[in-house]
């Protein structure tokens, strides 16, 4: 309540002047949680009768504004709302047959070229030993499993955040030890191993993939993939690639926004990340 409303809705006391009565209010009104009392200081400088105090001024009433109709293009879609770019292409059945490809595969009926894969086991379930040997498969050594070949070859990039040097030059070892007799013998007598020399496996290899928080982190393996003509990129483990964003993990609908930058990435070449 202000100034104005205490002193209309106060009774005058009988044998005192109307400057008085103010006068004995103000106390009262200004410790109204210290409203403003330019009110009260316009009654003073001009007093009128008690009984013609002035009610307060009525509400304005303010008519909500009316929006402007909607603007209609000549196609039906509503100007600055309906974005039909947003929908991406709409295909008929017809048109969805004739372009459907068969699946480009890296490692027949494994892994497809241009995608995403995902690998998930407990610990200690051979995750970083297979990517290994899926690696030295791209790269056209031996079949994956002893069962699956490779359809295209060519250079790998390895990004292996939890082995050394020394354990992932062991696990190669032991797969190339398994797909590759340790000797032949030649025409000529002399024995010649099989098992391909270091210069001849062309996988490249680094530590932590980066943390996909960075927005530098896409454009940097796109150009890794670009100079060394990578088919096959595998980041390993994918709690590093997911470090600075692990409250997110859980959320799909957060998660969507990176692993669509992932699959965009993915078509430069194929390749895995796993938990």
């Amino acid at each position: 309540m202000n100034v104005i409303d205490t002193l209309a809705s106060a009774e005058p006391q009988s044998g005192i002047s109307f400057n008085e009565f103010i006068a004995r209010q103000t106390a009262r009104a200004a410790g109204n949680n210290g409203h403003d009392l330019d009110d009260l200081n316009v009654l003073l400088a001009d007093p009128v009768d008690g009984d013609d105090i002035p009610p307060p001024p009525p509400h304005e009433y303010s008519p909500p504004q009316r929006k402007p109709p909607v603007e209609v293009d000549d196609d039906g879609f509503v100007v600055g709302f309906d974005d039909p770019v947003l929908l991406g292409e709409l295909a008929t059945t017809a048109e969805l047959f004739s372009r459907a490809k068969p699946p480009n595969f890296l490692v027949r009926n494994v892994l497809t070229a241009g995608t995403l894969a995902v690998w998930a086991a407990p610990e200690k379930a051979w995750k970083t030993t297979l990517g290994v040997h899926l690696a030295l498969v791209v790269t056209g050594h031996g079949k994956f499993l002893n069962q699956y070949e490779s359809v295209s070859t060519g250079p790998v990039i390895f990004f292996s955040g939890e082995s050394g040097d020394w354990p992932l030059k062991s696990m190669m070892e032991r797969i190339l030890d398994w797909n590759y007799p340790a000797a032949l013998s030649r025409w000529d007598g002399e024995v010649e191993s099989m098992i391909p020399l270091p210069d001849d496996i062309p996988i490249v290899w680094g530590n932590d993939p980066p943390d996909l928080g960075d927005e530098r982190s896409i454009p940097a393996l796109r150009r890794a993939i670009l100079k060394h003509g990578a088919k096959l990129m595998i980041l390993d483990p994918s709690q590093a690639l997911f470090g600075s964003i692990s409250e997110d993990v859980k959320n799909d609908f957060s998660m969507r926004q990176y692993l669509k930058l992932l699959q965009l990435l993915a078509c430069c070449a194929g390749w895995m990340s796993w938990a």
